[in-house]
């Protein structure tokens, strides 16, 4: 049996991967203006999930820079352990044609060794 934590974090994932849900999604979280705790609550703090929302957000083209912002802020607790950006994230990142530059941009402000990993994977 799933947990609410789990059940939301599929559903999230599933909505930042389309583009027009997303939308909905970043401008309904803004709107409400939910703090970062609230989002982190709400998702669960368990790392492998994070990483997968964080993962679904990057491969996003029309949103992918507000949604990892947004979430970047709110699971930064999750991910922050990690010296770099997480493989998966850096990923579909280099992938994400459209934005994919700002979102790595973006992550370089939150991790200092983004351009190693990004390489890496590269």
């Amino acid at each position: 049996m799933y947990t609410p934590e789990v059940f939301t974090t599929r559903i999230i994932t599933v909505v930042l991967q389309n583009w027009k849900t997303s939308s909905m999604l970043i401008k309904k979280l803004s709107d409400d203006r939910m703090d970062s705790d609230t989002i982190a609550k709400l998702m669960g703090s368990k790392e492998k999930s994070s990483l997968k929302v964080l993962q679904a957000a990057a491969s996003n083209w029309d949103h992918g820079v507000e949604a990892v912002e947004l979430l970047m802020n709110a699971l930064y607790n999750a991910v922050a352990k990690h010296d770099s950006v997480p493989k998966e994230i850096a990923r579909s990142a280099a992938a994400n044609w459209k934005c994919g530059f700002d979102i790595l941009k973006s992550l370089k402000t939150t991790y200092k060794k983004t351009r190693t990993v990004t390489t890496s994977v590269l």
